[in-house]
């Protein structure tokens, strides 16, 4: 897909939002609204959820595409999600209110812990020694984990009006521990 039109997909998702809750966009509004037929759309989803979780994927892949080979550029890509989510506030509180949340929050733990798999072997390429395959395993598992803590907990504060303050709070703690884990990691090897 061209970027135009992946802009013209999440423009569509906004102004659906706008008129619809989430759980009630059907593949003919979305087909309608990008002037597709429903053969194209069904091409690129299976299904509107599946394009939703398309939508995310999408997402967290430009987030981590800046990390380059460095595990440490991990948390400000997470940071610059964050900011994402806040100027898309719009979908991101029809995924909070959808029936499918679940789902949905699934389905952006999995892109997390895949681009952090991805960021991590890329890393790896440049040390003389290969790592244990549990360690790998447990630092992808961390820090996917804690990355998607940093972001569920910045929905879930702004859905229910925390203050900004606490999310500093979150990113300070979650930084370090990113941080001292990697350093751990590093040492192993």
């Amino acid at each position: 897909m061209s970027s135009r039109f992946e802009q013209k997909t999440h423009e569509t998702l906004v102004k659906l939002l706008k008129i619809k809750d989430l759980d009630s966009i059907s593949a003919t509004d979305i087909t309608n609204e990008l002037g597709l037929t429903k053969q194209a759309f069904y091409y690129h989803a299976k299904n509107v959820p599946d394009y939703i979780c398309g939508q995310i994927r999408k997402h967290v892949k430009e987030m981590t595409d800046d990390c380059g080979n460095n595990i440490n550029k991990l948390l400000p890509a997470a940071e610059q999600g964050m900011l994402y989510f806040r100027e898309n506030r719009i979908i991101m509180d029809a995924i909070m209110k959808s029936e499918k949340r679940g789902m949905y929050l699934d389905c952006l733990y999995d892109s997390i812990t895949d681009e952090t798999e991805k960021v991590l072997a890329r890393h790896l390429k440049k040390l003389p020694v290969d790592p244990d395959e549990d360690d790998k395993a447990a630092l992808i598992d961390f820090i996917s984990g804690t990355i998607f803590g940093l972001l569920r907990n910045d929905l879930e504060s702004s859905m229910s009006k925390e203050p900004d303050n606490r999310i500093e709070q979150y990113k300070r703690y979650f930084g370090k521990a990113i941080s001292v884990n990697i350093e751990k990691f590093l040492k192993k090897i």
